[in-house]
């Protein structure tokens, strides 16, 4: 492996918040194994729009987090996102109350029962649970961005566990399923990897009932394996969605 790559931001049109966590995770991952990374960046000589992607990552936070610095003097959080964070497990549960759920019942509270955030916040606490008991880091980036013209919000967050299909895989049993099979089997209750003694068997099921279940939205989730996500909303099962999404460990 290289110990230097450069990314090129120049001909960078549009990221969307899960690119935004993904590409910030494959940098630390590189920066863990020693390898130097640089970015190459566009030269404006006035000041850019809103649209621009560029002042659309400096504004989350990710050139400060990746570069030690901003590439706007002007640039600064926008109210429809939260700050791209890699969040560890063990302050996940603060985070999620103080960062996420505020922030969220920001946007929401003047539509929704306040009640209904208990429900997405277990949601995403099983989300870093499972984070912690199968990933080789205990971290998850997070990042998240409100869309009012659309009525919708994304919440990205993304870990380099080795991947849903390979834990099931590992199981005799299960050793020649596809990873739509593999996904099928794991978020049915009761099955589980043994992976780690803390493994009951449940994780994926609750994830998902908390998630569908909740009542303040009216949710799609989506989880990236390799180079297919698979999607399940209140009206649908898992199936295979569009094939044009990046590679990547496990995305949600």
């Amino acid at each position: 492996m290289d110990n230097e790559i450069i990314i090129d931001f120049t001909t960078l049109e549009f990221i969307r918040p899960a690119g935004v966590t993904t590409l910030y995770n494959i940098i630390n991952w590189l920066l863990f194994r020693d390898v130097t990374v640089k970015a190459k960046t566009p030269i404006y000589t006035t000041a850019v729009r809103q649209r621009n992607p560029i002042k659309y990552l400096d504004d989350c936070g990710f050139f400060e987090l990746f570069l030690g610095k901003k590439q706007f003097s002007y640039s600064i959080l926008r109210r429809t996102t939260i700050p791209l964070k890699k969040v560890a497990c063990e302050e996940s549960t603060s985070w999620l109350h103080d960062v996420f759920v505020d922030w969220l019942m920001k946007i929401l509270s003047p539509l929704k029962d306040p009640r209904g955030f208990s429900g997405i916040r277990a949601c995403f606490q099983e989300i870093f649970d499972n984070i912690k008991n199968h990933s080789s880091r205990n971290t998850g980036c997070s990042f998240a961005q409100h869309y009012p013209n659309k009525n919708e919000i994304v919440v990205a967050i993304s870990d380099f566990g080795v991947g849903i299909p390979y834990n099931v895989k590992q199981v005799p049993v299960h050793a020649n399923v596809d990873d739509a099979q593999a996904l099928e089997l794991a978020i049915q209750e009761g099955f589980s990897t043994k992976t780690s003694p803390r493994n009951r068997g449940a994780g994926l099921e609750i994830l998902f009932h908390c998630w569908l279940q909740a009542s303040i939205l009216a949710p799609c989730l989506r989880l990236y394996l390799k180079q297919t996500p698979y999607i399940r909303s209140q009206t649908k099962r898992i199936f295979h969605g569009d094939k044009n999404y990046g590679s990547y460990p496990t995305m949600l």
